[in-house]
C-alpha cells in the first residue's frame, strides 16, 4: 500500500463528518483509507479476471436441440462411451484370464490329460445317491466309441474302458 498523505486525511475526515456528523481522530482516518485502497485494489482485480473470463469464454449457439446434441455427444462422447467400454472388456478380460489360469493348474497337475480327452467329450454321466457314474454300454461287434462302450474281460474279471481306439479296431477281430 502506499503512504496516506496528509490531504487525503482531511479529505475523509470531512467526508466523514459531512456524511455522518462525526469528527474522525487520525487513526481511525487512516484505518478507512487503508480500507479504501484494498478495496479499490481488489475492486480492480475483479474485474481484470472478469475481463480475463469473458476473453476466454466460448458463447456457442444452436439453432434447435439436435445440433446442440449432437454438439456434445462429439465432445464427451467418446470418453462417457469409452470408460464403459473399457471397464466391460477390462472385466471379461479379467474373468477369462482366471478361468484361463485355473485350466493350466488342472493341465499342470494332471499331465495325461489328453489321453482323456475324447472319454470326457463324449462320455455319460448320471448321479445317483451312491454318487457319479459313466454309463457305459457292452460293445458289439461293432467299433468302438471311446466313452460310450466296454468290454468286460471274464478270465482277469476286468472291464476295459477305451480311452483311444485304433480306427480299425473291432471287437471280433482283435479280442484277447
Amino acid at each position: 500500500m502506499k503512504p496516506i498523505t496528509s490531504e487525503q486525511m482531511t479529505r475523509l475526515q470531512g467526508h466523514y463528518q459531512q456524511k455522518y456528523g462525526i469528527r474522525l481522530d487520525e487513526t481511525v482516518t487512516s484505518i478507512l483509507c487503508e480500507i479504501e485502497q484494498m478495496g479499490i485494489k481488489n475492486n480492480n482485480t475483479i474485474q481484470s479476471v472478469t475481463e480475463s473470463i469473458k476473453e476466454r469464454a466460448k458463447v456457442i449457439r444452436f439453432e434447435n436441440d439436435r445440433q446442440a446434441f449432437w454438439y456434445a455427444l462429439g465432445k464427451f462422447g467418446i470418453p462417457g462411451i469409452s470408460l464403459p467400454l473399457l471397464i466391460i472388456f477390462g472385466w471379461i478380460y479379467f474373468t477369462n484370464l482366471t478361468q484361463y489360469q485355473t485350466i493350466l493348474h488342472l493341465i499342470d497337475q494332471y499331465p495325461t490329460y489328453k489321453q482323456y480327452a475324447q472319454l470326457m467329450k463324449t462320455a455319460q454321466t448320471t448321479t445317483t445317491p451312491q454318487g457319479t457314474f459313466i454309463v457305459l454300454k457292452p460293445t458289439e461287434k461293432t467299433k468302438m466309441v471311446v466313452g460310450v462302450h466296454c468290454f468286460y474281460h471274464a478270465n482277469k474279471r476286468l472291464i476295459y474302458v477305451p480311452i483311444t481306439v485304433n480306427e480299425a479296431f473291432q471287437l471280433g477281430k482283435n479280442s484277447k
